[in-house]
């Protein structure tokens, strides 16, 4: 699709990345930008696009920002390795991206989590709707190393497909405990990354 791009931003999501990429291989613009791997996250990506950027890790915000700088296209999917595009909601970003609509300039998307397979319905955790798809010169990331926002600048709609989201796991290897570790939430037994102070991914 010309008139689309999609972003994303890696560290060693080898297990995740050909899944998410074939998700969206029907964008003809996909920008990844990657905080230095040390698996095959960036070989796998250059299978689908060769946009993929190297760089050291700026933060969260930092990242996608850098990401959106290389896009062509009037508008912006973005997603993380661990969510996956449904054709569903494939359908309806191609017809919100057709529809010329020019009073919207971003749509809201629901995303369903799972954990260990099942998916999470309560707790806040759906719909949670978050404006994943904007035109470029509508939006930008807040510069924050961790929690990012994506900051709009107009009237925004809503998609009804789910965005599917896999909790990650905590630690890919023993390298990576300093900066990640898991924390349980009791009141919901759901299992959530918990990130270092320098937000590093």
């Amino acid at each position: 699709m010309s008139s689309l791009s999609v972003i994303l931003i890696t560290k060693n999501e080898e297990r995740n990345i050909r899944e998410c990429l074939e998700g969206v291989s029907w964008v003809s613009d996909i920008v990844v930008v990657d905080a230095g791997s040390t698996d095959k996250t960036v070989e796998l990506a250059k299978e689908v696009t060769q946009k993929v950027f190297v760089d050291a890790w700026k933060g969260y915000g930092a990242a996608r920002n850098e990401a959106l700088a290389h896009c062509e296209n009037e508008w912006v999917l973005w997603i993380d390795a661990d969510e996956r595009v449904t054709p569903a909601l494939a359908a309806e970003i191609k017809s919100a991206v057709a529809s010329g609509r020019e009073d919207v300039v971003g749509y809201e998307v629901p995303r369903a989590a799972y954990f260990l397979g099942k998916r999470i319905k309560h707790s806040g955790w759906y719909p949670g709707y978050v404006v994943r798809l904007f035109r470029r010169d509508a939006g930008r990331f807040s510069e924050d190393r961790v929690h990012e926002r994506l900051e709009i600048q107009g009237k925004t709609g809503r998609l009804q497909s789910d965005l599917l989201t896999r909790c990650r796991r905590a630690c890919r290897s023993e390298e990576e405990i300093p900066a990640l570790s898991v924390a349980c939430e009791a009141a919901v037994g759901i299992c959530e990354d918990v990130f270092s102070e320098d937000g590093i991914p």
